[in-house]
């Protein structure tokens, strides 16, 4: 059978942890969208979307908030059992940057921040080709925040499936974050012929957009 013609399987555990222990800041709203374009195989990617606003109120806070690293590491807690030489980790490859935009908010008036734009190299096995990296990923940082601030952060990018089906194949997204939530929303959208199972824990089915 055509591999690029075959029906795929897709799984997405979804979890958002109901105890935080820790409860410093608050996070005003977290609104995430994934959206999983194309059939067939070479033509899949998840793109994924991010608008964050936040109330800056400790440091702890500005050090949340002032660095991020991107494609967000949805499950941290994934523990690898591989030799030390392979060096394997929740890397995803391809990655494709759409937008990242900072702003402070000030009565509900934008001012955009500044920020600069670094690369992180990891050299490690790339599980799906038995082949080191590298893996990419791109850190933003974010200049001019202070404590009292209400920042909003804006981001998407893409991943291709081909690239990383051993990862994206049954994929855990873990929506906890070290700071409070007050209001959270996932929105997941795919083509209907892609066969998606979603399993959910401590969080409401997210809202679907078939396409």
């Amino acid at each position: 059978m055509n591999k690029n013609n075959k029906l795929l399987i897709i799984s997405l555990i979804l979890l958002l942890s109901s105890i935080q222990t820790k409860t410093f800041g608050q996070i005003i709203s977290d609104a995430n969208q994934l959206n999983i374009t194309g059939v067939k195989l070479n033509y899949i990617y998840f793109n994924f979307e991010r608008s964050l606003k936040i109330a800056v109120t400790s440091q702890k806070d500005l050090a949340f908030i002032k660095e991020i690293q991107l494609p967000y590491n949805f499950d941290k807690s994934y523990q690898f059992h591989s030799s030390e030489i392979k060096k394997s980790g929740m890397y995803l490859s391809g990655l494709k940057m759409i937008n990242f935009e900072a702003n402070k908010l000030n009565k509900d008036v934008k001012t955009k921040l500044k920020f600069s734009k670094s690369e992180k190299r990891t050299k490690c096995v790339l599980l799906e080709e038995d082949k080191f990296g590298p893996f990419i990923d791109f850190i933003y940082s974010i200049n001019d925040i202070v404590i009292g601030d209400t920042v909003l952060i804006d981001y998407s990018y893409s991943i291709p499936y081909a690239e990383n089906i051993g990862t994206l194949t049954n994929y855990r997204c873990f929506f906890n974050d070290e700071i409070n939530k007050k209001i959270f929303s996932f929105t997941l959208e795919y083509n209907k012929k892609l066969n998606v199972t979603i399993a959910v824990s401590n969080l409401q089915t997210p809202k679907k957009r078939g396409c």
